[in-house]
């Protein structure tokens, strides 16, 4: 009875060329990051968002940037078409979610 050889490759991963692994802690961020990485992010979420959305908050206008704001590394607030406002809640894992705030109809 003959026994076939099963041949095993190596493969060696070269890590020299790797990049090192980013950070995940956004707190503490500066304002100027926190404003561009709510711009990036607000470009990427609003391409995927209804045409309104994109009219509404395509102004890249920031409102206020807040640092170590209430429990998140930092909140930006943009200002859109007729008094709305969207809020990039950056948290300390830099993870960006949002809020928006638009007035009320009829205004009164």
């Amino acid at each position: 009875m003959k026994i076939a050889k099963l041949a095993v490759p190596i493969f060696v991963v070269a890590l020299a060329g790797c990049d090192k692994p980013q950070a995940t802690s956004c707190a503490p961020i500066s304002s100027s990051d926190a404003q561009a990485m709510a711009l990036k992010a607000k470009s990427a979420m609003l391409s995927r968002s209804t045409e309104a959305d994109q009219r509404t908050f395509g102004s890249d206008k920031v409102e206020e940037v807040r640092t170590g704001a209430e429990g998140y590394a930092a909140k930006v607030t943009f200002a859109g078409l007729g008094g709305a406002r969207l809020t990039a809640l950056i948290e300390d894992d830099c993870y960006v979610g949002w809020t928006e705030s638009r007035p009320a109809a009829g205004g009164g």
